[in-house]
């Protein structure tokens, strides 16, 4: 018995991506467990606490997501244990879904050879050379000691997923799981939402031609942008989930200041932003219109783009001014961009002949790779994600 072309195709992607899904789950819940048990330096412990705030009826943090499925798997114990036991629990299952949608996405379009999926499960562990300053200073394409990011992950993945097919096919069935994914998104951390509204209604305009199909992808931005809203008030207007204990002048809030946040973390920002996209720069310079015409890679460097000028321009008035939290959604469109870019380098080497060019995007993908191994035994041996 053979096996139809779709079956054919669709076997590879299975198989990789479950051998990616088990290796990544089992790895973050190894990281968390060790993190929390010795106290390394992380937010674990902090969005541990939030839980345990929430299980005692209090308000919790706006993005609320992880701090309920904390609750759930914890079977609604404050017991310290019981609790790390939720968040492992739930951070295995969110880097798992990770490792597979990242291998079935760049899987998805054409049939791949088994080390081009083992590539996408390879972003997993991508992260920036250690040059001229340490994480906070680079823009990685991971985090791993931040768990409400490591959740937002999958969901991030399978917005942009749905919004790409719906640029690429006009599929309404996409668009509402766009909407439905914006609201997940949201509930785990905003960041990718922020960008998702700055691009996705222009990438409608110029992907699709009807005018139905415009007025329906800019109504679901601003259904996305109603649900974002909801939350900004509970945070910012209510002052709920942490800000309302804090002194009457040091509430949070939202401020334009250019390069602010970054040059407290950089000594050289024209090198950090460099070293941090070693591999798109390479692929995009190197790759040709093959690479650079692929709509997802458009769509991916639009959303990289957005996400590094939040980065740049905007920061937390407040006590968490240097928190960094506008860095994220940086780092989400940075592994999306990594991710769609394997999904065109793939093909380019296979179609075209093994010279200069394309061993040089391989190299500079290797090379995040390994600065990503070596980052992790960093983490695991000297206590500090910075």
């Amino acid at each position: 018995m053979t096996l139809e072309p779709a079956a054919r195709r669709a076997a590879p992607v299975v198989a990789v991506g479950a051998v990616a899904a088990v290796l990544a789950g089992s790895f973050a819940g190894y990281l968390v467990d060790t993190v929390v048990t010795h106290r390394l330096q992380s937010d674990f412990r902090a969005h541990l606490q939030f839980a345990a705030t929430g299980l005692q009826h209090e308000p919790v943090p706006g993005n609320f997501l992880l701090y309920l499925l904390i609750g759930i798997c914890s079977g609604f114990s404050a017991e310290p244990h019981r609790l790390l036991t939720g968040l492992i629990a739930v951070i295995v299952a969110a880097t798992a879904a990770k490792a597979w949608l990242s291998v079935a996405f760049v899987g998805a379009r054409e049939r791949l050879p088994v080390w081009g999926l083992a590539a996408a499960a390879l972003c997993l562990v991508a992260f920036s050379p250690p040059l001229p300053d340490p994480y906070l200073g680079q823009i990685p394409a991971n985090v791993w000691h931040n768990s409400t990011t490591m959740l937002l992950m999958p969901f991030a993945i399978g917005m942009f997923w749905t919004s790409y097919e719906y640029l690429r096919g006009g599929s309404r069935r996409m668009l509402w799981a766009t909407l439905a994914l914006a609201a997940l998104n949201v509930a785990a951390k905003p960041s990718f939402v922020f960008c998702f509204l700055v691009v996705f209604p222009v990438a409608v305009r110029l992907a699709r031609h009807d005018r139905r199909e415009i007025r329906a992808g800019w109504l679901v931005t601003a259904g996305a942008a109603a649900i974002l809203a909801v939350q900004y008030f509970y945070i910012f207007v209510a002052q709920l989930g942490g800000a309302a204990a804090e002194p009457p002048d040091q509430k949070d809030g939202i401020a334009i200041d250019p390069f602010r946040v970054w040059s407290a973390f950089s000594d050289n920002i024209p090198v950090s932003l460099l070293v941090s996209y070693v591999f798109p720069i390479a692929a995009l310079a190197l790759g040709g219109a093959w690479v650079r015409r692929a709509l997802a890679v458009r769509y991916a460097c639009g959303l990289a783009a957005a996400g590094l000028l939040i980065f740049v321009v905007l920061k937390e008035s407040g006590p968490r001014e240097l928190h960094g939290n506008f860095l994220w959604q940086a780092v989400v469109t940075n592994y999306l961009l990594f991710l769609s870019l394997i999904g065109a380098v793939v093909p380019w080497l296979r179609q075209t002949r093994f010279g200069w060019r394309q061993a040089l995007v391989t190299a500079a993908f290797l090379l995040h790779v390994v600065c990503g191994l070596l980052y992790l035994r960093y983490y695991l041996t000297s206590g500090r994600f910075m």
